[in-house]
């Protein structure tokens, strides 16, 4: 099946390529690792073999062909790249604070799914014979930046996917921003109180604040950083410093951590309905009693129905699926 180019993506795409920004400083020192999640690998008798250019040919794979099995899915990992080159060349540049930034990111998602709507219905016409949708919705759950230092936390997903022909998916990951600038400072007690409040959904999301390199924003897991963290509290820190190198050799740009990694190989927390999910995020949401919550933005994304929003009677907003 061809997927309809979304237009309205192409400017941002030919920037990318033209800039050699975005995908690029992460696909050049990790093809192998890009050739697994875009299919682009086989194997010859013992031996297995990817690929190898300068990223050009790889990412012009991934920008103009259908790289994920099922078709409404490529849309949105194309519509999520679309969101990464806008932020990282219209936001980055102003060199503005981790929230500031993050708000950046998460409207330039809801812009670029929107953008995707029209493909979205066509493509599931054509596979499904019914009606399918795309949509994205970011609930506000931040209390102001003291609360943020508790509780180690700024940005969470919710991923649902419900199609006639993919697993009924409900999973969510935790995000900690960090600039990158020229390296990343991480503080050993906001990366513990991560790791408890979240588990295994708990990663850092880190800007390159570089403008030679303006990678696409990085996910790390939070439990990969453990070592380095013991290792720094043995010496008497509190902090640890990430340098760009090792935070693109050991992370993945969020376009494909969303697509490969939480949805396809199931990372983060898995639920069994999107309400209980969204229930997790809000009631870790303002309270006083809880003081190691969640404090910030929850991404919604629906892959296959709409999103729900009505007021509550006590003023409140109810989102549902």
């Amino acid at each position: 099946m061809t997927i309809p180019m979304i237009q309205q993506y192409r400017s941002e795409f030919n920037w990318m390529q033209r800039e050699l920004k975005g995908l690029y400083p992460w696909v050049t020192k990790n093809h192998w690792e890009f050739l697994t999640r875009i299919a682009e690998c086989y194997c010859d008798g013992p031996w297995c073999h990817g690929r190898r250019d300068n990223g050009r040919g790889l990412i012009g794979h991934l920008l103009s062909s259908q790289v994920q099995e099922n078709p409404l899915l490529d849309i949105f990992q194309k519509a999520i790249v679309r969101a990464e080159i806008r932020f990282i060349s219209r936001y980055i540049l102003q060199r503005s604070n981790e929230e500031r930034l993050t708000g950046n990111l998460v409207s330039e998602l809801d812009a670029a799914v929107f953008l995707a709507k029209p493909a979205f219905r066509e493509v599931a016409q054509d596979r499904y014979q019914m009606d399918k949708e795309i949509d994205f919705f970011y609930y506000d759950l931040s209390r102001g930046g003291k609360v943020e230092k508790q509780t180690g936390a700024d940005l969470g997903f919710i991923l649902v996917v419900d199609l006639p022909d993919h697993p009924f998916t409900v999973r969510s990951i935790v995000l900690q921003a960090k600039k990158c600038d020229p390296q990343a400072k991480i503080d050993i007690s906001q990366l513990r109180t991560l790791q408890d409040v979240s588990g295994d959904s708990a990663a850092y999301l880190f800007y390159d604040m570089n403008y030679r390199s303006l990678a696409s924003p990085i996910v790390m897991a939070a439990k990969s950083m453990s070592s380095k963290a013991d290792e720094s509290e043995k010496e008497g820190n509190k902090t640890f410093s990430l340098q760009l190198d090792t935070i693109l050799n050991s992370g993945i740009p969020l376009s494909l951590y969303l697509l490969s990694d939480v949805i396809g190989q199931g990372v983060g927390t898995s639920y069994t309905s999107f309400s209980d999910a969204f229930s997790t995020f809000t009631s870790m949401g303002p309270s006083p009693n809880v003081t190691d919550g969640f404090n910030g933005r929850v991404g919604i994304v629906s892959i296959g129905k709409p999103i729900s929003l009505s007021a509550e009677p006590d003023g409140g907003l109810h989102v549902s699926i």
